[in-house]
């Protein structure tokens, strides 16, 4: 049991007090605080044992009305201290030598090498496709530059090697920009990357677009400031205007990816030097002004052959024996009727006979329309008459003037440039010339 102190000083108001309670702030007599020596003499209250003269330091104390007394109290010595920090030691120095633990960290270790290595594989395979793509790039330019210098003619093989590297090209491309997006983008490459695939995107479809150009076969003439293609001349259902304007789209595309990555920079050069949008379009332009003057020279020459074609069969009508029709053109006239629109062929009668002809009668006619060499209108043994042809007055190896003959027949929808017109069967009057 604790007692009070005869007197103590109070600890929180400093007052010296002799009672159970501080008598200036009221505080309760601290405990005098009991220890049992390791001698097993108990109830200590002196800085010495009584029994061994062993100090207090050694002591296990008592917490009195706590509940710790008397021999169930732990007493701890220097020996047990020391002895415990030795245990924990040798158990601390097996633990650390564990194969498993060993094993464990091993793995981590490898790890963490294998991580940071595969980060600086990945860095170099980013860097490695971005030097591929800037030397394709460069390659792609010399290759707009060699289109600018074709001829213009489709067929050349020039061109078709010119069509054959714009694909491959777009293959590679292609290649580049699918390996950039399946691995892992590097860290300083993040901000920039997506920005990157969007311009490989857009020079590919733009590269597509161009080939697609270069391979529209079909015929093209000169019309006042512009160009149109001629119907049924190429092997697509497209025309080449169609292409050109498909390419135009793609062109508009591929330079905004520019416009909104200019300050964007592949293997430490910034896309404007990169990629001469400019340049490139100008080559195209180029070809395509080469191409029309080219198909339109082509197209002088076939109209040309047609016309020495027809004269040469109207020459070969006249050395009959009787009166034939000498064609001179087919048109589509409109009839204000019903506004539609009708084939009318125009040419002149040749008497190739003898007598004098007083007046044209019946007569049947073929027509064949072609644009270009494709037939795309026939009409056979079309019976006509014309009141107006039974007064024709023509004389022995005469011509008359200008005639029209007006089809009942309506005109194709499609543009033809070429025709073939047998005037056949004619029937007419006549008057035996009297020779004196």
């Amino acid at each position: 049991m604790s007692e009070v102190k005869e007197h103590w000083i109070c600890e929180k108001c400093g007052a010296s007090s002799s009672g159970k309670f501080c008598s200036k702030c009221g505080a309760a007599c601290p405990k005098s605080e009991e220890w049992d020596c390791s001698c097993g003499k108990t109830g200590n209250t002196g800085k010495f044992c009584p029994k061994c003269g062993k100090t207090r330091d050694n002591k296990s104390v008592v917490d009195d009305g706590n509940g710790v007394t008397g021999g169930n109290s732990i007493q701890v010595t220097h020996d047990t201290v020391n002895q415990t920090v030795v245990h924990t030691a040798t158990e601390g120095n097996k633990r650390s030598v564990n194969p498993q633990q060993k094993k464990i960290m091993a793995i981590i270790a490898a790890l963490v090498i294998v991580y940071f290595a595969f980060g600086m594989i990945t860095e170099k395979l980013y860097e490695s496709q971005c030097e591929k793509y800037t030397a394709l790039s460069m390659e792609i330019q010399d290759t707009y530059k060699k289109i600018g210098e074709l001829n213009g003619d489709v067929a050349a093989e020039e061109t078709k090697f010119a069509v054959k590297k714009l694909k491959d090209e777009a293959d590679r491309l292609d290649s580049i920009h699918s390996f950039l997006d399946k691995i892992p983008t590097p860290e300083k490459a993040k901000l920039v990357h997506r920005n990157t695939l969007a311009v490989m995107s857009a020079q590919k479809e733009y590269l597509l677009k161009t080939s697609d150009l270069l391979l529209a076969n079909d015929r093209c003439v000169r019309s006042f400031f512009s160009y149109r293609s001629l119907p049924g001349t190429g092997d697509s259902e497209k025309t080449f205007k169609e292409f050109n304007e498909a390419y135009d789209e793609s062109l508009k595309l591929f330079t905004e990816a520019i416009e909104d990555n200019k300050d964007l920079r592949i293997n430490n050069q910034s896309i404007g030097k990169l990629i001469h949008i400019e340049k490139m379009n100008t080559a195209i332009y180029t070809y395509i002004s080469k191409k029309v003057d080219f198909d339109t020279a082509w197209y002088r020459e076939k109209k040309k052959g047609y016309y020495e074609k027809l004269t040469a069969s109207n020459e070969a009508l006249k050395q009959k024996k009787e009166v034939v029709f000498l064609v001179r053109s087919v048109e589509t006239a409109s009839n204000s009727a019903d506004g539609k629109k009708y084939i009318t062929v125009t040419g002149f009668f040749y008497n190739g006979t003898d007598d004098y002809v007083t007046g044209i009668g019946d007569m049947l006619v073929d027509v064949k329309l072609n644009s270009l060499d494709k037939e795309i209108s026939s009409l056979s043994d079309v019976a006509y008459h014309d009141k107006i042809l039974e007064k024709l007055s023509l004389p022995s190896k005469g011509t008359s003037s200008l005639i029209l003959i007006q089809l009942k027949e309506l005109a194709p929808e499609e543009t033809f440039d070429n025709f073939e017109v047998n005037v056949h069967k004619i029937h007419w009057n006549a008057r035996k010339l009297v020779r004196r």
